[in-house]
């Protein structure tokens, strides 16, 4: 499955405040590599603005009890992340996540001083293509933003970015891409091709990106 190739397109019908599976990816803006960079096939070594951004990525489910993170990637110049968000109507009632995912065994944090990934257990999968704004209080052309919905969750993590950025030595140079990708997991096939695309990551972009100078 082709996870590079996504469309700039929300899906219409779907309802992003109910429980799904995402696979997210989010740019920085015009591709500067700001997060760090590739110091060999399997480590991104991390600069403190990309800590920050993996630091609040871990920390999304304080700030909505209804998300469960699973396998993700802090890259130079964006990040990629699974997400399993939970009915907002329903996450007081223990309304269980999509079957497909087994929160018992959950996901595990491997961490080094400069990388993170996680060697999740879980097993989901990706669907259709979409993208949202990531303004959490916008009225977009689809109503509003849904309280815990996927546009405000992601919203909100990037907002938190910016503000450490600004109110730091990054102020005035960095900033989002003004939307994020995001594709819907399905089952798990889509998941595992979703995971494995992100562990292997770092790998594709040192071998396409090691010898440029950025």
């Amino acid at each position: 499955m082709d996870f590079h190739n996504r469309k700039n397109i929300r899906q219409v019908n779907h309802d992003y405040s109910k429980s799904a599976s995402y696979f997210i990816t989010i740019n920085i803006k015009l591709g500067q590599c700001l997060f760090g960079k590739a110091i060999s096939p399997t480590e991104i070594q991390l600069t403190e603005l990309g800590k920050t951004a993996q630091k609040f990525w871990i920390e999304i489910p304080e700030h909505f009890s209804h998300v469960h993170l699973d396998e993700f990637i802090i890259m130079p110049n964006h990040l990629h992340g699974i997400i399993h968000v939970n009915d907002m109507q329903e996450h007081n009632k223990l309304q269980p996540f999509p079957s497909f995912i087994d929160i018992d065994v959950g996901s595990r944090y491997i961490v080094t001083d400069e990388l993170i990934f996680t060697d999740s257990a879980t097993e989901n999968a990706i669907g259709s293509r979409n993208s949202a704004t990531d303004e959490p209080t916008r009225v977009n052309q689809f109503g509003p933003l849904p309280k815990g919905s996927l546009a405000v969750i992601i919203g909100q993590y990037k907002s938190s970015v910016s503000r450490w950025a600004n109110l730091n030595k990054y102020g005035g140079l960095f900033s989002w891409h003004s939307r994020f990708y995001d594709r819907i997991i399905n089952d798990q096939k889509s998941l595992i091709a979703a995971q494995t695309y992100i562990r292997q990551n770092p790998e594709k972009w040192w071998k396409k990106y090691r010898d440029q100078e950025w």
